[in-house]
């Protein structure tokens, strides 16, 4: 199998067949490299002004991502039990 990054084309394609609830976790994972597992199992209190806090489950690595403010109003309206 051969790895390739996705074209900017492609990414809008599968943003405009997701619902916003569907979008939000693979798009917080395309700005920040974190795995999906990962953005599924951060909390609110992970959220910053600015970004995202995380800590990598496979490698242990942290680090904080900057995110669009539009980004992290969703992710603060949508948080039910995860975010």
């Amino acid at each position: 199998m051969q790895s390739r990054f996705l074209e900017d084309f492609e990414i809008l394609a599968i943003s405009r067949e997701l619902s916003d609830e569907e979008w939000l976790p693979l798009f917080v994972a395309l700005k920040t490299g974190m795995r999906v597992g990962d953005v599924v199992k951060s909390r609110v209190r992970d959220l910053r002004e600015t970004g995202v806090r995380y800590a990598a489950e496979k490698t242990g690595k942290g680090g904080f991502a900057e995110l669009p403010p539009a980004t992290l109003a969703k992710l603060r309206k949508q948080a039910r039990g995860g975010w």
